[in-house]
């Protein structure tokens, strides 16, 4: 009832004013279905855009621009988890420049459209829920287009069209949606030229667009044609930038400008080169741009701050982190959280700052915001439980601590933290339950939790539980003398109990031999997950030991440390070695190694090697065995993506096109891709440009298809098989084609 008696006048007060033409920006709404909330918002974009500038959904996602700074490019949008909400729409008025920027959420409920609207224009921000009938959206367009006319002090609210959603407007604003996609511009145009749109002047436009960015033509509308540009596949900077040259040309939105400069700084064009455009007035994000690329001292920054926005303020705080001005930063952070207080990250930030100043206090105050604005983040419940903690707030510690791993059952952290508040209390029981947690989730103790029950022996010197822990979790580490050691500590101070009776035992059998290390006489191999002959090596194969290491005593150590070292028989000279740790589950027996990989040397010589492995972990504890191998030249470069667990796919269906059967023979499996590229050709003459560099350079895409022998397959196989990739899949001509446009680069060192 409320809300319904302050709507007539709210909407009486902001149509109270003269108008002029505006800039709007008005983000797909989100929605459980996208289509619904693109067509809301793209119907109120229309119901402006005889007489404003207008920014529908389908460019309004790439409007936004970045900032540069020490040679990267940061965009203030990516630091909102929730882009749809208030804070985020309020960064995206001032990234943009706009006068007025629309954004929200939409959801069916009880058969009702529900819309959590979010609004922002210079020196004002709201939000409101709007409602509809489920069956029409159009209702909702208009509630949202009166609105945004008032806030832009319209004499009139402009008629807004219907919707339809069973019709063409819906199948406009599934490609309108998908045009807002990165890599969703093929599809968008697709859509488009269906039948049912041909008569629609804005499916028209929008089509002529796209395919004037993936043919690369100047046809099109231009500001429609820059803003798509940056959702292609292949982003060509160099062009999109003189798209944007022109569209800022005949349009008023300030980031227009700043995306052409952008662009020109990212493809390559030196900072000397490019001359930023001069911050239109009203603008702190364009001059934060324009001060942060030019490296402004610190000084200057901080005048700036009184007068910035959360777009600017946010390129300020980053600005600072990076260049490792802790102040500045604070100061930034702290301006923005008065300026839009709802931006959980700046609080996050300050509490990360305030525990690396060891100020819990500090801490604490963030959070304990953070925690309110995103009650459903189990970091923040995480990280207040811990500076609750430092304060000396076991209680509400061990709440936020109980209220993260509810959240997230995986939180390892909050468990611990739970653990400590615990055992600081001697509530050894719940303790142990709370560490056990921990481990079930991550079986690798935790390096903090030990320092923090060290750091808890002083702050809780007259609580003999913290000794039990740590020996507890000392022990689970594989740490076996010092485990013994706390325990012995414990018994002083509590000699009679039961956990005084499980303390003795575990000293009792931590004072026995640790259990042995055992494994198998020789290791087999694979190249992947298929068998290999240990005869039938070749050179540059990444090789797989597979073999057991087990125990006849209690359990394994829980933390393993594993050597590969391949030697020569002639030389005795070592050719390759890999080292790595392995943490063990609790209580384990036996182990199966099948993950560890040893490449070889893409040069090694032929002949006879050994393998060696050696399995090593505390107490001085080691085993080895050994295989004898042999290697032959390599000769077939499948083999590398298999050992990698890379896998090529097809164009069409994304089957892999190679199984196992397909190594060693190199003729049919280099034939087969030639096939697959030559089908492609046509296709690849449509969508990419004329190569500028490396061994097919000057060729158009399709040409460069049909050119390519299989001693080419080779190269760009080498380049793609590689340890950083691995388990990977990916589409064998398009990562052929951008091969070929990066300029056939060469071997990548594993």
């Amino acid at each position: 009832m409320f809300k319904a008696r302050i709507w007539p006048v709210l909407i009486a007060l902001l149509l109270a004013a003269t108008a002029q033409a505006a800039t709007l920006v008005v983000y797909p709404f989100a929605a459980d279905d996208p289509i619904t909330g693109t067509a809301v918002s793209r119907a109120v974009a229309d119901a402006f855009r005889a007489d404003h500038e207008v920014y529908g959904p389908a460019v309004a996602p790439t409007a936004a621009p970045p900032f540069h700074h020490e040679g990267g490019f940061y965009n203030p949008v990516t630091f909102h988890d929730d882009t749809s909400g208030l804070s985020a729409t309020m960064l995206l008025r001032g990234a943009t420049g706009a006068d007025l920027v629309l954004n929200g959420h939409i959801s069916e409920v009880d058969g009702l459209l529900v819309l959590q609207l979010a609004a922002a224009l210079e020196g004002r921000q709201l939000t409101l829920s709007l409602e509809a009938p489920a069956d029409d959206p159009a209702a909702l367009a208009t509630q949202v287009t009166t609105l945004a006319a008032g806030l832009l002090r319209l004499p009139a609210v402009p008629a807004g069209p219907g919707i339809d959603l069973g019709g063409t407007d819906g199948l406009l604003a599934e490609a309108v949606y998908n045009a807002g996609l990165t890599g969703g511009l093929e599809q968008a145009l697709a859509q488009l030229e269906q039948p049912e749109l041909e008569d629609e002047d804005s499916a028209r436009t929008l089509a002529r667009a796209i395919r004037a960015v993936l043919e690369g033509t100047d046809d099109g509308d231009p500001v429609l044609r820059a803003l798509l540009s940056l959702n292609a596949e292949r982003l060509d900077e160099a062009r999109s930038a003189d798209w944007f040259r022109t569209a800022a040309a005949q349009a008023e939105l300030p980031a227009l400008q700043l995306w052409e400069a952008m662009l020109r700084l990212s493809s390559g064009s030196s900072s000397g080169e490019v001359t930023l455009p001069e911050a239109a007035p009203g603008w702190p994000y364009g001059q934060a741009v324009r001060l942060v690329h030019s490296g402004a001292p610190a000084e200057k920054l901080a005048e700036e701050l009184a007068g910035a926005d959360s777009a600017a303020l946010t390129a300020y705080s980053i600005a600072a982190r990076i260049n490792g001005d802790t102040g500045l930063e604070k100061d930034a952070l702290r301006r923005l959280t008065k300026v839009d207080p709802w931006q959980a990250g700046a609080f996050e930030r300050l509490s990360f700052i305030a525990f690396d100043e060891d100020d819990p206090l500090t801490a604490l105050e963030a959070l304990a915001v953070a925690v309110q604005l995103e009650p459903g983040n189990d970091l923040y419940w995480t990280n207040l439980g811990w500076a609750q903690y430092l304060n000396g707030l076991p209680e509400q510690s061990e709440q936020s601590s109980e209220r993260a791993v509810l959240l997230a059952p995986g939180q390892t952290v909050a468990h611990y933290n739970l653990g400590l508040v615990r055992i600081t209390a001697g509530r050894l029981g719940e303790a142990l339950e709370a560490y056990t947690e921990a481990l079930r989730h991550d079986p690798a103790v935790n390096d903090a939790a030990l320092e923090d029950l060290e750091d808890a022996l002083g702050r809780f010197p007259g609580e003999p539980a913290v000794h039990y822990g740590l020996a507890w979790l000392l022990e689970a580490r594989g740490e076996r003398s010092l485990a013994r050691e706390h325990y012995g500590r414990y018994l002083e101070r509590r000699p009679a109990g039961t956990y005084a009776e499980r303390a003795r035992a575990r000293i009792e059998m931590l004072e026995l031999p640790p259990p042995e290390l055992q494994v198998q006489d020789a290791p087999t191999l694979q190249l992947g997950r298929t068998a290999l002959d240990p005869s039938a090596v070749q050179a540059g194969d990444p090789l797989t030991p597979v073999f057991e290491v087990w125990t006849p005593g209690e359990v394994l150590p829980p933390s393993l440390s594993l050597e590969l070292e391949l030697t020569s028989d002639a030389t005795g000279e070592e050719a390759a070695t890999e080292s790595t740790e392995v943490t063990l589950p609790p209580d384990t027996v036996g182990f199966v190694i099948d993950a560890f990989i040893l490449p070889l040397p893409a040069d090694l010589e032929p002949g006879a090697y050994t393998l060696q492995v050696t399995v090593s972990a505390s107490e001085d504890r080691e085993v080895r065995t050994e295989l004898g191998i042999t290697v032959s030249p390599a000769e077939d470069p499948l083999r590398k993506l298999f050992g990698y667990g890379i896998t090529l796919q097809a164009v069409d269906s994304g089957a892999p096109l190679f199984d196992s059967s397909a190594l060693g023979d190199w003729e049919g499996s280099s034939a087969g891709l030639l096939e697959e590229l030559a089908r492609m050709s046509d296709a690849a003459d449509d969508v990419l440009p004329r190569i500028s560099q490396g061994r097919f350079e000057g060729l158009t895409g399709g040409e460069a298809f049909r050119a390519v022998e299989s001693s080419d397959l080779r190269d760009f196989l080498r380049w793609i098989a590689h340890r950083e990739l691995q388990g990977a899949s990916f589409v064998f001509v398009d990562t052929f084609a951008q091969w070929i446009l990066d300029g056939t680069p060469g071997n990548q060192a594993d």
